[in-house]
């Protein structure tokens, strides 16, 4: 890949809710590396009753969703053999959570709890498919393509590209899901983890990609390494190049007690 996507966390959302303005949207790129499908589809028909459901499992209330019916065209990740999707939304111009009859999207989608429909993501909004946006479709590809052999993309033959996959898959395992279903974590194994650590200690910290708009520091901090892992932080006085000396105590730390960190990843709780 001649362009390497320095993926990390999800923006920063705090300001947003503090004022009450609308959260920043995640980018095409960051929504491929968290969201459980992603695809590109057209919306064949937009149904004239609205269906509701439970907000989350078990609960009281429930949401009223307009209903979009899908039909898959490039089912790029999390699909198995569906051809059509059933994708409930609530309309809103703040969100951007908006489909249209006959037009074609970039979807980032979470299965209902319900198990019967889809639905749309507030950080994720669709992206119509128009010439301007091959390059984000392009770009999710080579995201979903990591996550469908994690081994694979980390065995990857050109130094870029195995950043790149350490980048995603710290993402992906370490960013809580969208989802009303209550999460835990688990250990990803030790040859794993340390794998993908050694390649973001190899990465330039301080190069910031415009694709996705991400920087690999965040990826650093998604990790939540605390002193329980060995991790001292070091000392920063103004004026110091706090990237460069947070990459070095990241490499130094890894050669010690960061030898034997694993890696939490986010997985349904039981």
């Amino acid at each position: 890949m001649k362009r390497i996507l320095f993926l990390v966390a999800l923006i920063a959302i705090a300001p947003g809710v503090a004022t009450g303005k609308r959260a920043p949207s995640l980018t095409p790129a960051q929504s491929a590396a968290i969201v459980d499908v992603v695809l590109v589809g057209t919306v064949v028909e937009i149904e004239k009753e609205m269906i509701e459901a439970e907000s989350g499992p078990n609960a009281k209330d429930k949401m009223s969703y307009t209903v979009a019916n899908v039909k898959v065209g490039d089912p790029i990740r999390g699909l198995k053999s569906e051809t059509n999707l059933k994708i409930g939304f609530t309309p809103s111009a703040r969100t951007g959570l908006n489909l249209a009859e006959k037009q074609e999207y970039l979807l980032f989608l979470t299965k209902h709890h319900s198990g019967n429909f889809y639905t749309l993501n507030f950080m994720s909004p669709p992206l119509a498919i128009t010439a301007d946006t091959k390059a984000s479709v392009a770009d999710v590809k080579a995201i979903g393509k990591i996550l469908a052999d994690p081994a694979k993309a980390m065995k990857a033959e050109k130094a870029e590209d195995k950043a790149l996959a350490a980048v995603v898959l710290i993402t992906k395992y370490r960013t809580y899901p969208n989802s009303p279903i209550e999460h835990t974590t688990e250990a990803l194994p030790l040859d794993e983890s340390q794998a993908i650590l050694k390649s973001l200690g190899e990465l330039d910290w301080a190069a910031k990609a415009n694709i996705g708009g991400f920087d690999t520091m965040r990826a650093f901090y998604l990790l939540a390494v605390g002193a329980d892992s060995g991790w001292k932080q070091p000392a920063i006085k103004p004026g110091d190049d706090t990237v460069a000396i947070m990459h070095k105590a990241f490499v130094e730390w890894l050669k010690g007690p960061g030898a034997k960190f694993q890696i939490q990843k986010y997985v349904p709780k039981k």
